[in-house]
């Protein structure tokens, strides 16, 4: 927020504040930033940018930029579809004024998969806008590989998978009997305690691994519905 000395309430200066993560604005407006009449309603609307989506809703995590660090939710447009619809979608923001002079960061960010090399790349372009009126722009762009099962590479990942499972299991079950067996004792040696540690450590990595293919199913059928 930004506040006129009361020498200037009469000057027409507008005062715009830099960012700040407690004053950030969510609520929901009309086409052109325009306030909701009593009988509007945009519940049912899908892919509208005036209307704040919430850190749960993109799934995302927050944004630290050069200026400042930003939630994963704002006002937020997908564009999706043929190249005319897009282009349409974009004039639209330009002539409504999506971005205006209250906006203080604005994000790109796409995703590319090169099936020939199995690698997806995701690319955040982030251009913060400060009080001064200036932009701060940054690019940030991560590399990785979702689909480990996919050709001849595959099938050695997957058989590495299930040897590594099966070490686990046969190293788990040996460990388990020996602290049923002796119980607060075998705490008492060294080489326990690591082995219970590496015994830990191998659950932590099967949990994280399963989580990792769930959410790499869970945002394929995202992708999926929205059609690229």
């Amino acid at each position: 927020m930004c506040k006129l000395p009361r020498l200037l309430w009469k000057s027409g200066i507008l005062c715009n504040g830099d960012w700040d993560w407690d004053t950030q604005d969510n609520e929901p407006y009309s086409e052109g930033w325009k306030s909701l009449t009593v009988n509007t309603s945009i519940s049912d609307v899908v892919n509208y940018p005036w209307k704040y989506r919430t850190d749960s809703e993109t799934n995302g995590a927050p944004h630290a930029g050069k200026i400042g660090v930003y939630p994963s939710g704002g006002y937020i447009v997908d564009l999706i579809g043929a190249r005319r619809r897009v282009d349409n979608m974009i004039e639209d923001l330009i002539q409504l004024k999506w971005i205006d002079h209250r906006t203080r960061a604005l994000f790109v960010e796409f995703t590319l998969y090169n099936p020939n090399v199995n690698l997806f790349t995701q690319t955040t372009v982030a251009f913060e806008v400060p009080a001064s009126g200036s932009f701060v722009s940054e690019i940030v762009v991560k590399t990785f590989r979702l689909f480990s099962y996919l050709g001849g590479y595959g099938v050695v990942v997957a058989l590495c998978d299930v040897l590594t499972l099966l070490f686990i299991l046969y190293f788990s079950t040996r460990m388990l009997k020996k602290l049923r067996k002796e119980r607060r004792a075998f705490f008492t040696t060294f080489w326990n305690g690591v082995e219970f540690l590496n015994f830990a450590l191998s659950i932590t990595c099967v949990v994280m691994y399963t989580g990792r293919h769930l959410l790499t199913s869970r945002a394929t059928n995202t992708v999926k519905k929205l059609r690229g």
